[in-house]
């Protein structure tokens, strides 16, 4: 493919792109060659071409193309390069790091898949993301005839769940949003539902007096934020969503245009600013939860008091899971709960709810206990 040239980079470089294919999502991966001359660009793209091509198949092991993988095909956000290099890193250590590329069988692959099952069904994809890619890869470049991941059951005995939050994590959060700016972010997921991609690329002009029209999705690329124009993370998830009480402060404080959800300079949030923001507004909301004057920087304390209270860890996409309890809990239906969380499919939702009833069952019973003052040694019948 021809190289593509810039002339009038702010920086007064050239630079050369370098197809890479696309990742899971359909979303075309490229990584990028500069210099101070079309010349320059060039030769580090040809470089790192022939860096592949220099290592002779028959002496190519696991850990050196993992190592030319990570250099070529690991791109995206920081965090997701993070993560494949951990992946990445566990699994030429399982492997051995001195096995040939050309002896590696899907037996081989299969009994990896195995000593993964007992992690979450998330990260048993994301495993196996990252193994078909680097085998896909490695057929591309000739090394392998054909990938040893194809036909690999991959599997999960553990199911993941999300924290939701309790009245008084709600409370806190609803009476205390103003601290900081992703406080604005926390409420649009707690009370809208929305994940954080769309609540990042949510525009005042998509929302009404009565209803946030969720239209747009966004994700980061090499830790920058990257709008996406009527592309939500699904077809479903382009959605209205009423606007409850709680939000109508919040929304009185967006621009009528532009990005609503932004870090504490007033620009769009990076993966880096997203991250630090939500750390600091948690730590914020703990400080005062103890009874002290939130820091501007919300940043903790070296020292605490014996009697601190902690908050439990909440991540972003608790508070979206908060929002789906919080419809099982007004006994929305099913399928108006899937329509509100923008789900693909109704097996996600009633996954949720079929949680979430199981987890009030739980709470039931043991306030029968309580209230019946048994004896201790009796047991929930479906808890034995």
């Amino acid at each position: 493919m021809p190289a593509r040239r810039l002339t009038e980079r702010a920086d007064k470089r050239y630079q050369v792109s370098l197809e890479l294919g696309y990742d899971e999502s359909g979303k075309r991966l490229r990584k990028y060659f500069y210099g101070s001359t079309q010349k320059e660009a060039d030769a580090k793209k040809k470089a790192y071409l022939e860096g592949i091509k220099e290592i002779k198949t028959e002496s190519m092991t696991i850990e050196k193309w993992a190592k030319k993988f990570r250099e070529v095909y690991n791109t995206g956000g920081v965090r997701n390069r993070e993560n494949n290099e951990s992946i990445l890193n566990k699994f030429v250590e399982y492997i051995s790091e001195g096995k040939k590329l050309t002896d590696i069988k899907p037996i081989d692959i299969q009994q990896y898949a195995r000593s993964q099952s007992e992690f979450t069904k998330s990260h048993v994809n994301k495993v196996r993301r990252v193994l078909d890619r680097l085998f896909e890869t490695a057929v591309q470049n000739n090394y392998l005839a054909a990938s040893p991941c194809k036909g690999i059951v991959w599997d999960s005995k553990k199911t993941g769940t999300h924290t939701v939050l309790d009245d008084d994590l709600k409370a806190l959060l609803t009476d205390y949003w103003k601290v900081h700016p992703a406080g604005k972010w926390s409420m649009l997921m707690l009370y809208a539902g929305l994940r954080p991609s769309e609540a990042f690329a949510l525009d005042g002009k998509n929302i009404t007096d009565d209803f946030i029209r969720v239209t747009d999705g966004s994700h980061f690329e090499h830790g920058q934020l990257v709008i996406v124009p009527g592309q939500a993370k699904s077809e479903a998830g382009q959605r209205e969503i009423p606007i409850l009480q709680p939000l109508r402060e919040v929304i009185e404080t967006f621009p009528k245009e532009g990005l609503v959800c932004l870090n504490t300079k007033g620009q769009p949030v990076s993966q880096a600013s997203a991250r630090a923001n939500w750390t600091a507004l948690w730590n914020m909301l703990e400080e005062i939860y103890n009874g002290r004057e939130p820091r501007g920087a919300g940043r903790r304390s070296d020292r605490f008091p014996p009697d601190w209270k902690y908050l439990p860890k909440v991540q972003m996409y608790d508070l979206r899971h908060t929002f789906c309890s919080m419809l099982y809990d007004a006994d929305v239906d099913v399928k108006t709960a899937q329509y509100l969380m923008g789900h693909a499919t109704l097996d996600m939702t009633l996954k949720i709810y079929t949680h979430l009833s199981e987890a009030k069952k739980q709470r039931s019973y043991e306030k029968l206990f309580k209230f019946m003052d048994v004896n201790s040694a009796v047991k929930n019948p479906e808890n034995p």
